[in-house]
């Protein structure tokens, strides 16, 4: 065999292996099927362990599977699709809405407890399933990137609902990343506040780190082979998915929350998001508690601080 025939197959079998580990990535991680029921990149039992233990989530689950609910349709703006979200008007006629979102490998009922508090306090609130999550038809998880394109044909929807809305954006891990990278789009002066909860610096920076810490893989080639798979089937890259990015056009004030031992999206991701932000901001760190537990950990002093937050601006 010549030389150069050799070295032919060599890049094809190495193009091939490359190939093979992207979608290996982006098969087990960012399908539909992966994020509803497959492996996961995120601490077992979900995002927050302490809330399969916690009476606050048993009780605002049992909450929210007996409030009642609106299920809203809107065309997506990235076309082709249905968006999907629950909504629970409050019986108080509410201006307030307070879109809440949920994390990866979550669903909009994981949000019961914030969705109860937000009602409690006379608020409006909007549950959408993200990309590749809950009712989405979309068949990947865009990690936030695309969802932000989805979040605002929700603001639309609420506005055209509600010309006087005063709209909140709350999220948690996915979802808070999800909030900073729509805070960085155009958005109209309804939208007053957003509250972000343990979100990640960009998809680029999380997936290396979940690789090499959660799955205990090395960075390369998989971060490198799942960032090509993905593009070419769902049309983003994980460096452009960024929320420090976005953050740096942002416009809306915005509450950064974190928990000082999340090993999951490191602490330290906070402070390169709030440094980033070109916006009026507030910080909240909860000593000792892990990813997306804080609530869980504080739960009078975690509800206090979102909502004084939110009445600064409604």
């Amino acid at each position: 065999m010549k030389k150069t025939t050799k070295l032919l197959l060599g890049a094809a079998a190495a193009s091939a292996a490359y190939i093979g580990i992207g979608e290996y990535m982006y098969r087990n991680f960012l399908t539909a099927a992966a994020a509803r029921n497959g492996a996961s990149v995120a601490p077992q039992n979900g995002e927050a362990p302490k809330k399969v233990e916690s009476d606050l989530f048993v009780q605002a689950e049992e909450w929210y599977i007996d409030v009642p609910k609106q299920h809203w349709e809107a065309p997506s703006k990235r076309g082709g699709e249905t968006l999907h979200a629950e909504i629970i008007l409050n019986k108080k006629e509410s201006h307030v809405y307070v879109i809440c979102l949920h994390g990866y490998k979550s669903e909009p009922s994981s949000n019961a407890p914030q969705a109860k508090f937000f009602y409690e306090q006379g608020y409006n609130v909007v549950l959408p399933s993200l990309c590749g999550h809950g009712r989405s038809e979309t068949p990947y998880v865009s990690m936030g990137w695309h969802d932000r394109i989805d979040v605002c044909r929700w603001i639309e929807e609420i506005t055209e609902y509600d010309d006087e809305a005063k709209i909140v954006l709350y999220g948690v891990s996915m979802g808070a990343a999800t909030v900073m990278m729509t805070t960085g789009e155009e958005l109209p002066a309804n939208v007053v506040c957003a509250i972000e909860d343990c979100g990640y610096t960009s998809v680029e920076e999380q997936f290396k780190y979940a690789i090499k810490n959660v799955i205990k893989l090395p960075a390369f080639p998989f971060i490198n082979a799942g960032d090509f798979v993905t593009r070419m089937h769902a049309g983003y890259s994980f460096k452009e998915a960024s929320s420090v990015e976005q953050l740096k056009k942002s416009k809306t004030p915005t509450l950064f929350i974190h928990g000082s031992a999340d090993d999951f999206v490191p602490f330290s991701m906070m402070y390169d998001c709030f440094d980033a932000a070109h916006c009026e901001r507030e910080m909240k760190v909860f000593e000792g508690s892990g990813h997306a537990n804080s609530m869980y950990d504080y739960p009078e002093e975690y509800f206090e601080t979102v909502n004084n937050f939110i009445k600064k601006y409604i």
